[in-house]
């Protein structure tokens, strides 16, 4: 069964991480941090994971601007994730 326009799904993600001197992050770190914030909720330590609502040409990170709280969105990514049929991938910002 072809896939159409319609099936494809693109959740973009702000991450802001708190790197140490002289340490550099890998993309498999970034990687299991998102998996595991997205499995329970709670941010590794010097992790701050929001999820971005692009609406109307503008970026929406809080829950009363987007319709839907960060929690809601976070367990649909989780959901996503925990069918296998979506992968994390990261690119340079």
């Amino acid at each position: 069964m072809a896939r159409s326009r319609r099936d494809l799904i693109s959740i973009q993600l702000d991450i802001r991480v708190k790197v140490p001197r002289g340490f550099k992050l890998s993309r498999a770190v970034l990687d299991q941090a998102v998996r595991d914030w997205a499995a329970n909720g709670v941010q590794p330590e010097g992790f701050q994971i929001k999820i971005i609502d692009w609406r109307r040409g503008s970026t929406r990170t809080t829950p009363a601007s987007a319709g839907t709280s960060q929690n809601q969105a976070r367990e649909r990514l989780r959901g996503l994730l925990q069918s296998g049929m979506f992968t994390i991938k990261l690119r340079k910002g």
